[in-house]
């Protein structure tokens, strides 16, 4: 086995790729998940009701308040002649209008960061997020003039089975009898337009993530003006949606997500929203450390995520930050998976509900087919048959070193009048010619 699958290139900056997820995972511990309600929710401490609204708001302003102090504390180095002229360069660079520009991709980031996870627990299994790895590998090409090869294509191919399985998946919904259905259960027209929205979200996310890129390598800025920007618009964005939701009643689909059912008929339903937060924590006074705990533990696992997300995306590569999806989702369906384990009375739900077995056998083996696509097409392992890593950055490497050798055997040196020594290149076989005639 070894001769056909070897290591590939690895760097010291291989190892941000896990540390995203960790802080993801400790989201899911203090702040709740049941993954797309086809487990019952898993929640450490806090509260009962998982108020998804008001803790991304304290995530937000976690991120704004952290980046902003460490933004104007941050110690001013003497600068030498080097940083002056990249600092002149900077500010002639950054126009007004590439300025706005970022300002705007920084704000449909924040929407876009959001639409994704409303939708992912909305409309479960319409996610087609292995669509990604294609999209994100396009404008990585245009952005940077990045060659596609063999090795890459064969991972466009593997993406194709966690495809399949995920249509088996929305398949199979139909036949469940799970309580917490998708909302499309009834509607089957949503599915082509949850689908082409879903996509509209990718090519967005692809976008922005190069484009943060781009800034990062082009334009200088910083990751921690990033946050600052991010933490801002987000603070704003969700401050405000939390204002309109005390006010809003919600629809009866969204009731298992984002909605309370209201206690005067059976219709009724409020988003959650700063007074059921505040009402429970005052039932329950003893829970209010709790909640205080879980808020400073998953406001600033938020800001990490993004932190090392970034740095990802800063040292290696915006494809690079989308692996830590199917690592991310194989992990959580494990700790969910070790939570049946351990509370037995849960077999008896998978045990009269087929649809919910096969859907996490289905939906881990995809992640397993997306893990494998992905480390073959950033070349964390190389398949060393049918040419696959013939032009990976470790083998090209490898032949340029050998020319540079068989190059420097065809050089020779002079010795000039003035004392001074030149370099010639020499025809194949001209040494040994010379040595003879000599």
């Amino acid at each position: 086995m070894d001769k056909y699958i070897i290591c590939g290139e690895i760097n010291k900056y291989h190892g941000l790729i896990i540390l995203p997820i960790i802080f993801l995972l400790l989201q899911d511990l203090v702040f709740g998940v049941s993954y797309n309600n086809s487990f019952r929710k898993t929640k450490l401490l806090g509260l009962k009701r998982q108020y998804y609204t008001i803790h991304i708001l304290f995530c937000y302003i976690v991120i704004f308040v952290s980046s902003f102090i460490f933004y104007k504390c941050k110690i001013k180095k003497t600068e030498n002649l080097l940083t002056k002229k990249i600092k002149t360069t900077k500010e002639q660079n950054n126009s007004k209008k590439k300025l706005l520009t970022f300002l705007l991709i920084i704000i449909l980031w924040v929407l876009e960061e959001q639409l994704k996870d409303i939708y992912s627990n909305t409309l479960n299994n319409l996610d087609f997020w292995m669509l990604e790895l294609i999209i994100i590998s396009y404008f990585n090409k245009k952005t940077f003039n990045a060659e596609l090869y063999k090795h890459h294509l064969l991972s466009f191919l593997i993406i194709i089975f966690p495809f399949i399985f995920k249509i088996i998946t929305i398949v199979l919904s139909f036949n469940s009898e799970n309580q917490n259905s998708p909302i499309y259960y009834n509607s089957i027209y949503i599915i082509p337009l949850g689908i082409a929205f879903y996509i509209i979200l990718l090519i967005s996310d692809a976008y922005f993530l190069t484009k943060i890129k781009w800034f990062m390598d082009i334009k200088y800025i910083s990751i921690t003006e990033i946050l600052m920007y991010f933490g801002l618009f987000g603070t704003i964005f969700y401050l405000i949606l939390s204002l309109i939701l005390l006010f809003k009643k919600c629809p009866k689909f969204l009731a298992n997500n984002y909605c309370f059912k209201g206690n005067n008929t059976e219709t009724f339903y409020n988003f959650e929203n700063f007074y059921f937060y505040i009402k429970e924590m005052m039932d329950n006074k003893k829970l209010i450390f709790e909640e205080i705990i879980v808020c400073l533990i998953g406001s600033f696992s938020f800001l990490f995520e993004y932190v090392f997300n970034l740095l990802i995306i800063k040292h290696l590569s915006p494809i690079h930050k989308i692996i830590s999806t199917p690592l991310f989702f194989f992990f959580e369906k494990f700790l969910l998976g070790l939570n049946i384990v351990f509370r037995k009375d849960l077999f008896s739900e998978y045990d009269s509900n087929y649809y919910l077995c096969w859907k996490f056998i289905l939906d881990t083996t995809g992640d397993i087919f997306s893990i494998f696509a992905l480390i073959i097409y950033l070349e964390i392992i190389e398949l060393s048959f049918c040419d696959f890593n013939h032009n990976t950055r470790r083998t090209i490497s490898f032949r340029a070193d050998k020319d540079k050798i068989i190059e420097d055997k065809d050089k020779a040196f002079i010795i000039l009048a003035d004392g001074e020594v030149d370099e010639i290149s020499l025809p194949n076989n001209s040494i040994e010619m010379s040595k003879k005639n000599l």
